[in-house]
């Protein structure tokens, strides 16, 4: 889930944008304590992309300006 800033304080209201990285099996079991999560621009495109570590290795998911895409 992710609530976009506004540059005032404020934020929109929190949208999902990738369901690959949540807490349920169907989003693939992500634990906080086990599989940490980060955003970082992986890209280098000056978007900030989602990047976890978990079970089999390194999951990425590109930032696509209003969505991500699981890599």
């Amino acid at each position: 889930m992710v609530a976009r800033g506004r540059g005032n304080g404020s934020f929109e209201r929190a949208v999902l944008v990738c369901a690959g990285f949540g807490h349920s099996s169907d989003a693939g079991a992500w634990r906080v304590d086990r599989h940490p999560r980060f955003v970082a621009d992986v890209t280098g495109e000056k978007l900030v992309d989602l990047v976890g570590f978990g079970g089999p290795g390194v999951h990425v998911a590109r930032n696509l300006d209003r969505r991500f895409v699981l890599h």
